[in-house]
């Protein structure tokens, strides 16, 4: 089990929400839960972009792992795609 949050890289689950700057996301949930969230550059490779505002970096989907884009999205929570690289994962815009 491997957690930084400053450097960012995330092997274990865990929910998180602020400002990703640059660095690896490998599972867990991202979202704007409490506070706007704002996804910057570096690589999401696992787990459940919930909503914020992803700026650019690399969207995909690991061997074995899910990568969900607005999946908790709705009217006061949105998940805005500004620019990146979507290499693959599910587009939600929200999940039932």
């Amino acid at each position: 089990m491997t957690t930084t949050i400053d450097g960012f890289i995330v092997t274990a689950t865990m929910k998180a929400y602020g400002i990703c700057v640059l660095g690896n996301w490998n599972n867990g949930i991202f979202n704007t839960d409490s506070k706007l969230s704002y996804w910057l550059d570096g690589k999401f490779n696992g787990g459940d972009f919930e909503n914020g505002f992803w700026y650019d970096g690399e969207f995909s989907q690991s061997e074995g792992k899910k990568s969900r884009f607005g999946a908790k999205s709705f009217n006061s929570r949105n998940s805005t795609w500004y620019g990146g690289k979507f290499f693959g994962g599910e587009f939600h815009s929200f999940l039932n």
